[in-house]
């Protein structure tokens, strides 16, 4: 079985936009129990996308 979650946030945010943090603390612990986590930094391909469109930096070709 696959799954693939893509967020902008991190682990430790995620209290803060669920109900409880204790919710936070399950989800994540049943998400991540066998997981592989891959994280990256840097600026979305989204963001650079509408920069561009509002005249901001350019994007390679």
């Amino acid at each position: 079985m696959a799954y693939l979650n893509l967020t902008k946030h991190t682990f430790e945010d995620w209290g803060r936009f669920l109900p409880e943090h204790t919710t936070a603390v399950s989800m994540l612990d049943r998400l991540l129990h066998h997981a592989t986590t891959v994280v990256t930094s840097g600026q979305s391909y989204l963001m650079r996308q509408a920069r561009a469109r509002q005249g901001g930096e350019h994007l390679p070709h």
